[in-house]
């Protein structure tokens, strides 16, 4: 099996990426209030590409550097236009971030010899791979849970069963919305419009809930255990670990989250500023402000999305669900190799 990266908009839920994100929000509100509105926009940098997996906000879980700087916003506005139009341009832009499209964050495509960077592989890139017919045998696992972090599971698998045979090479695949004028993709299960405002709570779900799926099976599979012959009891043991790994830095995000949230608005709403003193700006505000709004609704305290996190009764009804769907695996591959064998 041969999979590829995937550059362009991150493909993953906001509910991960929001702690970094507010970041470049608060420095380029930062940058910009210091810059006359009618003087050339300054702001066409060279955009930072060296920091792999840099929008999410727990990279470190996926093995990458827990450091990060904050990005800068690159206007893409050509021609004479000013940090009037600038500021205009990045509201247009702001509410994309909850379809999953990232305004200060992209993966680029780096070129390599491709021959000569073809490496392990851990993850099943969607829509971007090839493989022989002996690999049919793998399916998306446990895919009536519903969950985010497919690829990775599988990958994860794969992995621990085909070694070497399971590679990544530099051909990427852009991911990019399909809906440029809002940001939206064609379908995103678990979000919401609620009037103004969007509701990511399913989706934030999802990915919760996806990540203790992925990082459970990750710890089987680094334990030595294999899927074949793997009891509840472990699986029960291993999960309950990593759930209160995992809790524990969706809550500590959250607190991030809000700290930032805070001092984001209340820098925006400082008089002080010129976006403050001039009715040409005033679309702009109302966007920006509707993304404090949103924020608010979605990781606020009293969101819907954390006080799921925080019910343990929830927590325990989908830990029962994941145990029963790995528990299961072997079944349900002994069945899948069956249809594949009818169908030769």
């Amino acid at each position: 099996i041969l999979t590829g990266k995937v550059v362009g908009d991150p493909p993953v839920s906001p509910a991960v990426m929001t702690s970094r994100f507010l970041d470049d929000v608060i420095s380029f509100l930062q940058q910009i209030s210091s810059k006359p509105p009618h003087q050339p926009c300054e702001f066409h940098k060279r955009p930072q590409t060296d920091q792999e997996g840099a929008y999410h906000d727990m990279a470190e879980l996926f093995g990458f550097s827990g450091q990060h700087q904050t990005h800068d916003y690159n206007c893409p506005l050509t021609g004479d236009h000013n940090h009037l139009n600038c500021l205009n341009q990045f509201a247009n832009v702001l509410n994309h971030f909850f379809y999953g499209e990232h305004p200060t964050r992209t993966s680029y495509y780096h070129h390599e010899n491709i021959i000569e960077n073809i490496k392990a592989a851990r993850t099943v890139y969607t829509g971007n791979y090839v493989f022989k017919a002996e690999a049919l045998k793998y399916f998306i696992p446990f895919a009536t849970l519903r969950l985010r972090m497919a690829g990775p599971v599988l990958g994860r698998i794969i992995k621990s069963e085909l070694s070497n045979r399971f590679v990544s090479a530099n051909l990427p695949m852009l991911h990019k919305r399909t809906v440029e004028d809002t940001g939206q993709s064609g379908y995103r299960p678990g979000i919401e419009q609620q009037s103004h405002l969007m509701d990511l709570s399913g989706e934030f779900e999802r990915q919760f809930f996806g990540d203790i799926m992925l990082f459970t099976v990750e710890k089987l599979m680094d334990s030595g255990f294999s899927l074949h012959d793997t009891s509840g009891e472990q699986i029960n043991n291993i999960i309950t670990t990593v759930e209160n790994t995992i809790l524990q830095k969706y809550l500590n995000k959250h607190h991030e989250i809000n700290l930032k949230l805070e001092q984001a608005s209340s820098f925006f709403q400082q008089p002080n500023h010129w976006w403050n003193s001039t009715a040409e700006t005033k679309t702009a505000m109302a966007k920006i402000q509707l993304f404090f709004d949103n924020i608010a609704h979605n990781f606020g305290q009293d969101s819907t999305a954390y006080k799921l996190l925080c019910s343990k009764d929830v927590r325990q009804k989908q830990l029962k669900h994941i145990v029963e769907a790995i528990t299961h695996y072997q079944t349900d591959r002994a069945s899948w190799e069956k249809i594949l064998t009818t169908m030769q």
